[in-house]
């Protein structure tokens, strides 16, 4: 800038506010998520939660008796498991018997649900394939059931039991585990289903008197009244108890040579259990 013949130079600066985050005319939007809660929160299915949004969870209770063999020899079973459902599973220790069993996963609701459906099928199978622990049973011991139960002894013809025939409990000769002789007695067999379909009643709550279940004999079948005569469990049992093999012999030829054997007929005066 020139002045005067001279040169003089003057610093002009403009001067600018800094920018407003939120401008007065327009409305207020905001721009940043507020955080995810960390707090597991319910999601679709009652019986999984979600953390921040990303990682599903779960518990499910399972029997002490059972996690050994959920997990596996070496954890095979249990890593196939976690493999297939992309998932994280994690077992109570054997001090925590009462701990359910803990289910992560970081892929998806859908993966906990399927890990969730195979445990809980892994269990529902264990106990019907499991050996049975416990006997129960009801006492029958009053005066009116023990006087009814001395009428059907001595009532007409006494309880005649012909032994006769072998015959196993599965259907291949070759690998037998029980041979058994069969046992025949017209009144023998329907005192059994009596018992039989009567403990039935009582246990399922259905209804009807003794002669009703009497007369429904042709609507069932028979009680299989048998003899055991071999059975291979007790040679597991005298076995190496490390040794959970099962088992079993070839039975053709006893089977074929004694197939009518008669053991002989005998009178029944007492029952015990």
């Amino acid at each position: 800038l020139k002045v005067g013949g001279d040169f003089s130079t003057q610093d002009t600066v403009d001067q600018f506010e800094d920018t407003p985050d939120v401008y007065e005319d327009e409305p207020s939007i905001g721009c940043i998520a507020p955080p995810l809660s960390m707090d597991p929160q319910p999601t679709e299915d009652e019986r999984i939660t979600v953390v921040g949004g990303k990682k599903w969870m779960a518990t499910i209770q399972v029997p002490a008796c059972f996690i050994g063999k959920l997990i596996g020899m070496n954890r095979r079973s249990l890593n196939s498991l976690e493999n297939d459902t992309q998932c994280r599973v994690k077992t109570p220790r054997k001090e925590e018997k009462n701990k359910p069993c803990e289910i992560s996963s970081i892929i998806s609701l859908e993966c906990v649900q399927r890990c969730l459906d195979r445990i809980e099928i892994f269990v529902d199978d264990a106990r019907k394939s499991s050996r049975v622990t416990h006997f129960v049973a009801f006492p029958c011991d009053h005066p009116e059931i023990q006087q009814n139960f001395e009428v059907i002894l001595l009532d007409s013809a006494p309880l005649i039991a012909d032994i006769q025939g072998i015959d196993m409990m599965n259907d291949d000769p070759s690998q037998v585990s029980v041979i058994y002789a069969k046992i025949k007695g017209e009144k023998v067999q329907k005192i059994a289903n009596l018992v039989s379909r009567r403990l039935g009643e009582l246990l399922g709550g259905n209804s009807g008197n003794s002669e009703d279940v009497a007369d429904s004999g042709a609507d069932s079948e028979d009680v299989k009244l048998h003899m055991t005569l071999m059975n291979s469990r007790y040679v597991t049992q005298q076995a190496d108890k490390k040794n959970n093999s099962k088992y079993s012999f070839n039975a053709k030829k006893m089977l074929e040579d004694l197939k009518e054997f008669h053991f002989g007929t005998i009178q029944i005066n007492e029952v015990i259990n």
